[in-house]
């Protein structure tokens, strides 16, 4: 494992303890083999670099100094059912997190994060967990946001589809403030899905969605589906409406925002 630069306690319910590393493959990773080793959960890994950052689908997630790259291992008392609504509660919160820094970004299901200007990718979020007979044992929310780097860290090809905060505002950001109002939202986020069901949360990430009623192409794990963006369903799916009387309901997959929309 990763040499441990600092261990720093927070006031939170929710996950208590910091692991701050220089460089890991992964926070995700590292995250899970804490769990799985030690036991242990309610809190949150972060580094200064990731060597083998993660994105959804598998690909690769780049991850240079100067970017919030974590993660929080966490156990929610939340119905399975409910799954489907972290990646869309967690954006919430990230994205009120940014909003009282003065950015504001708009969101693209199921987990981009977009800066709202130029609708250039600057973050996601990737969720991962366990469940055995039934029961949720674990959730890891990766979050990586590009926040104090330069464009030019990044290669040639991702330098076309993303932005980071640094570059479009000229200004640097604490990171450590940062990632602690992301817990603090994340936290809040969950906490109303228990207390209030899933309409608050939905109606946050409407307030912030950037392609409901869009057409657009889908890729996912099962094939491509054409159609203009409904809604997002009461359990975080996708709803497509691929002809005027039939839709489908899209637990995953990645949108493509057709030509005719821009």
């Amino acid at each position: 494992m990763a040499d441990l630069i600092k261990q720093t306690i927070i006031r939170s319910d929710f996950c208590s303890k910091v692991y701050m590393y220089s460089e890991v493959s992964s926070t995700n990773v590292i995250a899970k083999k804490i769990i799985e080793e030690r036991n242990e959960i309610g809190f949150v890994i972060t580094a200064e670099r990731q060597s083998a950052g993660k994105g959804q689908g598998g690909k690769n997630w780049e991850s240079p100094q100067g970017g919030l790259w974590s993660s929080l291992a966490i156990q929610p008392q939340i119905e399975l059912s409910q799954l489907g609504l972290v990646p869309i509660l967690s954006a919430v919160g990230i994205a009120k997190a940014l909003e009282t820094f003065d950015i504001k970004p708009l969101l693209k299901w199921p987990n981009d994060i977009l800066f709202k200007q130029n609708l250039k990718k600057i973050g996601g979020i990737l969720v991962e967990g366990k469940i055995t007979q039934f029961k949720l044992n674990y959730l890891v929310i990766g979050i990586g946001l590009n926040v104090n780097n330069t464009i030019d860290q990044y290669s040639k090809l991702l330098q076309e589809q993303i932005t980071t905060i640094y570059e479009e505002l000229r200004r640097k950001i604490n990171l450590s403030r940062l990632l602690f109002e992301i817990i603090h939202q994340i936290e809040n986020s969950f906490e109303r899905l228990k207390l209030d069901g899933s309409q608050s949360i939905l109606e946050e990430w409407k307030n912030r969605d950037n392609i409901i009623g869009m057409n657009v192409v889908v890729q996912s794990p099962e094939m491509d589906y054409q159609g203009k963006v409904a809604d997002i369903s009461s359990n975080g799916q996708l709803v497509l409406e691929i002809s005027d009387s039939k839709r489908v309901n899209l637990l995953t997959g990645t949108v493509i925002i057709r030509k005719e929309n821009i």
